[in-house]
């Protein structure tokens, strides 16, 4: 064997260039971010000024590796930093957006910076007796469990205004190599780039800001239970929200590659998978709620994936249904074997603690300005590890910012105080909520709970979202036809639009002035109602809307109007008598109704009130001179009296016509 010498010179080369190596390789921020990324949320806010938002990227990093921050775990420096991509984004199809002509076009990068206060803390939720290995970058003496995952969050300002008006969707993402090599579910893992964005609508008016996730990411969950999870996601400009499973991405617009038969849709090992719901339903097969986000399934085995949810915001645009913005959520998925536990239970009970039917009721109505109060309960039939702890995200539009009474509350259906010596374990929980007009909407209110138990490790946890639809109450103007005479019309004209069950429609009208009695018709309209007597009288309108809430939708039985009815015109007249071949003048006399002027119009006839014979025509003389044709006896007629609105009343009288008295002749 033959030995080779080499200078000393030589040899410090030799051994200085491994470790020059070494140390590159452990330097390097990409590389030292690399493997140890495992996550992502991103969230944007309008600040006001036009084109800037305000950006917010959290990254999620594996505490088995190095830091996103070089300066950790000593302590978090304030000027830890990522750059963010910023370009045109494609259209996607169905999205009430014109083309854009800068999709994939770069504008370049924009820097966020580290919130310390937020950063550099463990999100996995384990029991109280147990710590993962996190160190909190250097803040806690970590645990055994693995894995730990803290969470780092990136704000800035992004400034969008100087990319050209005809460019709308925007992509502001955040690249970095690599993905976790302990991934299942992606084809060569640790060889793909870990991409994260959101698009921003920047062409919206008012300009739009995305929801923000009120719910951790649960990363750890033991394999063979039942997991329920949601965002709880809140959009601060009120924009319908869409939920669907997410593409792994390695950069703007590329796919990770996965292995079968992973996909999007199929992100992870579960029961019943490949099978998808439909028409699987949950436990077996996968399935998210495309308009609550609640997704469902039942991991199986020990395995590492990705599951992506992407959320996309909608408003209507001159009758289109037009995307605001779209952001994600990427979760490194644990699945983990562990001691035989079931999940908590969610049970609804009425305010008065019965239980609901069907059972539970994730779904609620209400009408507006009425309180809705009910009790929801996390059971768990798991003993030693039954007792329950529940919270809700408390979204801020069930806040009423005129009213503290009118805001939602959850608090507990229980003295707190006892719990732990009387009980209960299972936490109960009494929601309420009296949402003012203002809140009425087609589109419902959510609320997310998530309840756990106290198992360890890993505590078995459940989240589910609730709806409140608000309904409107009718709201109408009472429609009055003057018809004269004491007669009218009613209709009404609704104000709001709702959809009314006209079967329960009702016009009550007062039967005198301040009588309190009405006659009642049950119809939406009313012809011809005869008022008898002069004065103010009070028409009430009831409506009620189509259900929901069941069974009879939303009334409103306090739609009030009134009319004035002038008495009505009056004639009076009063028997007379003539002597025969003497005329005799009557006279009539008219009040009330709507006079001509000062007078009235008259008719004389003969005979009974029945009768049709005119002796005297219709005239502004309430005087008549009349002479009976006929000695001894007494004659019956009439007088008719009509007012400016042609309003008649008529009277009847008699004329005794007395013979002539007989002249005596002397008896000479």
């Amino acid at each position: 064997m033959s030995v080779i010498y080499l200078p000393k010179n030589q040899i410090q080369k030799w051994v200085f260039l491994p470790v020059l190596i070494l140390m590159l390789f452990l330097f390097n921020p990409q590389k030292a971010q690399a493997s140890h990324v495992v996550g992502s949320d991103v969230a944007y806010v309008c600040t006001g000024t036009p084109g800037v938002y305000q950006v917010t990227f959290k990254l999620y990093r594996d505490c088995q590796g190095v830091q996103l921050c070089s300066n950790c775990p000593t302590s978090l420096s304030p000027s830890c930093g990522i750059s963010i991509d910023i370009r045109g984004a494609a259209v996607p199809a169905g999205s009430g957006l014109p083309t854009s002509p800068c999709a994939g076009v770069s504008f370049g990068t924009q820097n966020l910076t580290v919130v310390t206060s937020v950063s550099g803390v463990d999100v996995v939720q384990l029991c109280a007796m147990e710590k993962t290995i996190c160190s909190n970058c250097g803040s806690r003496t970590p645990g055994t469990f693995t894995p730990g995952i803290e969470v780092y969050t990136f704000t800035g300002n992004i400034n969008l205004s100087a990319i050209p008006a005809s460019c709308c969707l925007i992509s502001i993402g955040w690249n970095t190599c690599c993905r976790n090599n302990a991934i299942t579910t992606l084809a060569n893992p640790g060889s793909l780039n870990f991409y994260t964005e959101a698009l921003i609508n920047r062409c919206a008016t008012p300009c739009n800001s995305s929801p923000t996730f009120t719910n951790d990411p649960v990363a750890v969950t033991c394999a063979g239970q039942d997991f329920t999870y949601n965002l709880g996601a809140i959009d601060p400009d009120g924009d319908s929200l869409s939920y669907a499973f997410g593409q792994s991405l390695v950069g703007a617009g590329s796919a990770a590659p996965y292995v079968s038969p992973y996909s999007p849709n199929v992100p992870l090992p579960y029961l019943g998978a490949p099978i998808q719901s439909p028409p699987a339903l949950p436990p077996t097969g996968i399935n998210i709620d495309a308009v609550t986000g609640d997704i469902r399934f039942r991991p199986m085995g020990n395995f590492v994936a990705n599951l992506i949810i992407e959320v996309r915001q909608w408003k209507m645009v001159g009758g289109v249904p037009t995307l605001m913005g779209v952001t994600r959520r990427d979760i490194q998925f644990y699945s983990k074997f562990c001691p035989n536990n079931n999940p908590p239970v969610l049970r609804t009970f009425d305010n008065n603690g019965v239980l609901t039917s069907p059972q539970p009721n994730f779904s609620y109505s209400v009408c507006a300005g009425q309180q809705l109060c009910f009790i929801v309960s996390a059971w768990d039939n798991t003993a030693g590890t039954d007792t329950t702890d529940m919270t809700w995200n408390s979204p801020s539009t069930l806040v009423d910012p005129n009213s503290a009474a009118n805001s939602a509350t959850f608090v507990k259906a229980y003295n707190a105080a006892n719990r732990n010596i009387l009980g209960p374990k299972f936490d109960s929980m009494r929601f309420c909520w009296t949402p003012s007009p203002n809140k009425a909407s087609n589109l419902p209110y959510y609320f997310v709970v998530t309840a756990k138990d106290r198992a360890c490790p890993i505590p078995a946890r459940v989240t589910r979202s609730f709806s409140i639809l608000v309904r409107k109450v009718p709201v109408a103007n009472i429609n009055k036809i003057n018809k004269n005479c004491g007669y009218y019309d009613f209709t009404y004209t609704l104000q709001n639009g709702v959809p009314l069950n006209n079967s329960y429609t009702k016009f009550l009208i007062e039967s005198g002035p301040n009588s309190n009695t009405y006659t009642t018709y049950n119809s939406p309209t009313v012809t011809n109602h005869r008022f008898l007597q002069g004065g103010w009288h009070k028409i009430r309108l009831q409506l009620t809307t189509s259900p929901p809430p069941n069974p009879n939708g939303c009334p409103n039985d306090n739609i009030w109007d009134s009319v004035y009815i002038p008495p009505p015109v009056d004639v009076t007249m009063r028997d007379t008598f003539n002597c025969y071949g003497t005329p005799v003048t009557v006279k009539a006399s008219g009040r009330d109704g709507v006079p001509y002027g000062l007078s009235y119009r008259y008719t004389f006839y003969s005979g009974s009130l029945a009768s049709t014979t005119v002796i005297r025509p219709f005239g502004i003389d309430s005087n008549c001179a009349i002479n009976p044709a006929i000695s001894g006896t007494t004659t019956a007629y009439k007088v008719v009296i009509q007012d400016l609105n042609g309003c008649k009343d008529s009277a009847a009288f008699n004329i005794l016509t007395r013979n002539l008295p007989l002249k005596e002749l002397p008896s000479s």
